[in-house]
């Protein structure tokens, strides 16, 4: 008896491992490799596939000196880094230099 339990209970536990199937990834023509910036993500116009919870919104704040996003950005992701030290990565939106989340990946 205790011996048809114990190949009952491996049967079931090999049946159930063989049920879950690995889903292939397929690269589409919308997926990417993000750049990072001081170590943290930068999305531009996109969000990260990744599970995520939002952080916080940074702004630039007071008289902007540059219009350039190659001199924005590093200011951006810096003074994400000092309001959101835990952050893994920022999201510009909407074309907007100007203001982005910080995030954290879960």
């Amino acid at each position: 008896m205790k011996r048809t339990l114990k190949f009952l209970a491996i049967g079931v536990a090999v049946l159930s491992l063989t049920a879950f199937a690995i889903k292939e990834y397929t690269v589409k023509k919308s997926t990417a490799e993000v750049e990072q910036v001081q170590g943290i993500y930068i999305f531009v116009s996109s969000k990260p596939q990744y599970e995520y919870e939002y952080m916080g919104t940074v702004k630039a704040g007071g008289v902007v000196m540059s219009k350039d996003y190659e001199d924005l950005m590093p200011k951006m992701v810096k003074k994400a880094i000092k309001e959101y030290p835990k952050a893994d990565a920022v999201i510009f939106k909407d074309g907007r230099i100007y203001e982005c989340d910080a995030i954290r990946f879960k």
